[in-house]
């Protein structure tokens, strides 16, 4: 039994949009762990956030960690937060889609955009329940622009001094020895 030809080019085209979209977000995937590089002095909590932690708790804990560890203006800071959150989005529609149902959402006679795409069963009823092939492929080029966007605002962070550092200690050490 041979398939359709157009069924053929159709299943074709909605795999290599979820696959695009997917591996798109695996970069924003790969961005937390050069972000908490770039906030997290500490091994320990590092190790633990790179071994243990789900997406968004380690995505969660770069929003907090930056304020108590760097010493950032106020612009980057709220890119910092605008940036993570934009991925936060994201990886709620990665999810639909990568757990979903590859399905036929629309009428035959609509145009594939809209009639292929992803339904996902923890989401019945809801508004977004759909995801359509048009939807999937225009989420490829935001998750790259969020991984550009996340990669400069870390250089950003990376500029600003270690709160620990503004501290002087070399004065304390100084006198310490030379009292001994």
């Amino acid at each position: 039994m041979t398939e359709d030809p157009e069924y053929l080019e159709q299943k074709t085209r909605i795999a290599l949009a979820i696959g695009m979209f997917l591996y798109a977000f695996n970069q924003i995937e790969l961005m937390t762990y050069v972000a908490l590089n770039a906030v997290c002095d500490e091994p320990f909590l590092a190790r633990i956030a790179q071994t243990e932690y789900l997406f968004e708790a380690r995505r969660a804990l770069l929003v907090r960690i930056l304020e108590w560890k760097r010493a950032v203006p106020v612009d980057v800071l709220e890119e910092w937060k605008a940036a993570w959150e934009e991925t936060r989005v994201l990886a709620e529609q990665r999810n639909h889609i990568a757990h979903g149902q590859i399905s036929m959402l629309g009428k035959p006679e609509e145009p594939d955009e809209q009639r292929f795409g992803v339904a996902s069963i923890r989401k019945v009823g809801k508004p977004d329940f759909n995801i359509s092939l048009a939807t999937i492929e225009a989420l490829v080029p935001k998750a790259r622009a969020s991984t550009n966007r996340l990669s400069a605002v870390i250089e950003r962070v990376r500029a600003c001094p270690w709160k620990d550092e503004l501290v002087p200690r070399s004065r304390f050490k100084s006198e310490g020895a030379s009292q001994e």
